[in-house]
């Protein structure tokens, strides 16, 4: 159960951000709102660790980080012992990656 109004054809904001002043008793319109951004969470040259997890297997690598990241991105990441661009990485909401 929501707490939220669900109505037809009712734009409902949450989540959402101001583009600019909104004025008291103005009406919220889709056009005057915005996706807030999501945070970034691994900045570019970042020490990161590598995780491959399967049922019967674990590993990990230090690597460093391509580019910026956010929750859900995959990022190119540098493996620090080979020095050599060595895949992508999954940002995950939990911190691993």
């Amino acid at each position: 159960m929501s707490n939220m109004p669900e109505e037809d054809g009712v734009f409902l904001p949450y989540g959402m951000i101001a583009r600019r002043t909104i004025e008291a008793g103005r009406p919220i319109e889709a056009g005057i709102v915005q996706p807030r951004e999501a945070p970034v969470l691994v900045k570019r040259q970042q020490q990161v660790v590598l995780r491959i997890d399967s049922d019967v297997l674990l590993i990990s690598a230090q690597g460093q980080a391509m580019e910026d990241g956010k929750a859900g991105d995959l990022i190119r990441v540098k493996r620090a012992s080979a020095g050599k661009k060595s895949g992508v990485g999954k940002k995950e909401r939990d911190g691993a990656s």
